[in-house]
């Protein structure tokens, strides 16, 4: 096939129905999309035969959800103890309370003045990726490459300076990190006791625990005194983080962490997010031409900034869609508190709703077509619809265009 030609993405196949059977149940561990029957695309909801799961890519319910009922679904059970190995007490992996003092504490951290720092580490990373990906007749594990590119960021922003053995051990600490919560363990699909975790599946807790004491070795009393300079200017803000409701501070623990938490989930999604955007993009010749067009036309000799990336708006265009397409978060869990209708489905106190974003980005009634050419994809991001951002805690909610983002930013309830 011609790169001129049209291109369809590859996506995964909905199947007409799901029946109960021993496949039924590794497909749910090894690619749980692919258990998605073809209804939840067209009528936004569906209940696995046998749980008490609802899943559900419809508007009216996932406002229900995020926003105006957002108290009456808290952070599901089944993702914290997947992220607590990780996370720890960190804030992915708490709630109530525990979750809302260091959601506000951390926000000022994530603001998009605050991490435009993180710019010029990124654009340098950029770089040496680009000199790698260069190499005639060698092939290239984009994934692996991006990861390595994101470690980079991550040292030069969060951890400071470390060994080529110390940034290693991070790499390594991360693919099998990744590699074990790649899949789903039957305890967790099933909601069984915690205990029975390890014994049914991988528990991510032995690379989560490499990351901990590795991170733990860095954050040292001389790495921490850097946060009153001029360097590691995240670290400065997360260390010196203050909850303005309660006063309670951040102290080195739950530093230590939510550095480990961001870190290992930022490392995959990000890497997923450059990963998916290269390779759609290497498919599509008019894509790259028009990129580089659009490069070529930045400032040469400049550092890179903010204000220059928004004169870069096809770039922008291109990861939307391939985020669109290929979302890093396929899906977002939440639980019952208490038994409610959500959208006209009665759900019991404990029953688990999961958003299934996969989906919603291709839902035929958001999408002009569910599985767009690259081309016509591109072309037509201004129209895509997604969930957007809440401006201080950063959880998602509701459809809104994507192009809008910047400019319709809102609160969520909790921080309304």
């Amino acid at each position: 096939m011609s790169n001129d030609e049209l291109f369809i993405p590859p996506y995964v196949e909905a199947p007409e129905q799901i029946r109960l059977s021993p496949g039924l149940l590794k497909a749910a561990i090894n690619n749980t999309i692919s258990t998605w029957p073809k209804s939840l695309y067209e009528t936004g909801f569906y209940k696995p035969p046998g749980t008490r799961v609802l899943l559900t890519c419809d508007e009216g319910a996932i406002e229900q959800m995020l926003l105006r009922e957002a108290d009456r679904f808290p952070q599901s059970n089944l993702t914290l103890r997947i992220l607590s190995p990780v996370w720890r007490g960190g804030l992915a992996a708490q709630s109530g309370h525990a979750w809302r003092w260091q959601r506000r504490a951390m926000a000022p951290a994530f603001t998009p003045a605050a991490v435009e720092p993180v710019i010029a580490p990124a654009v340098r990373s950029a770089r040496k990726l680009a000199v790698r990906m260069q190499d005639d007749g060698v092939p290239v594990d984009v994934f692996a490459a991006a990861a390595d590119a994101v470690t980079d960021v991550v040292f030069d922003t969060f951890l400071g300076a470390a060994s080529a053995e110390g940034r290693k051990r991070f790499n390594a600490a991360g693919i099998e990190l990744t590699r074990q919560m790649g899949k789903l363990n039957p305890a967790d699909i099933f909601n069984l006791p915690n205990w029975t975790r390890p014994s049914l599946g991988m528990t991510a807790r032995g690379p989560a625990d490499d990351l901990h004491a590795l991170v733990a070795e860095l954050l040292t009393d001389e790495t921490l005194a850097d946060k009153q300079s001029g360097q590691l200017h995240l670290l400065r803000m997360l260390a010196s983080a203050v909850d303005p409701e309660t006063g309670t501070a951040m102290n080195p623990v739950r530093l230590r962490e939510n550095i480990v938490g961001a870190l290992a989930a930022g490392r995959e999604t990000t890497a997923l997010a450059l990963a998916w955007t290269l390779w759609l993009v290497a498919r599509h010749r008019p894509t790259r031409e028009r990129l580089a067009l659009e490069a070529a036309a930045l400032p040469a000799e400049e550092e890179l900034t903010a204000e220059t990336l928004r004169s870069a708006p096809f770039s922008l265009q291109v990861i939307r869609e391939a985020m669109r397409l290929y979302p890093p978060a396929p899906q977002i869990a939440r639980t019952a508190a208490e038994a409610v209708n959500l959208a006209g489905h009665e759900l019991r106190k404990g029953d688990q709703v999961v958003i299934a974003a996969y989906a919603l980005h291709r839902r035929e009634d958001y999408c002009p077509i569910r599985t767009p050419s690259i081309r016509t994809a591109f072309q037509q991001s201004d129209t895509m619809h997604g969930l957007p951002a809440c401006v201080t805690c950063r959880s998602a909610a509701g459809r809104a265009s994507t192009s809008a983002w910047p400019s319709r930013l809102w609160k969520c309830r909790r921080c309304s």
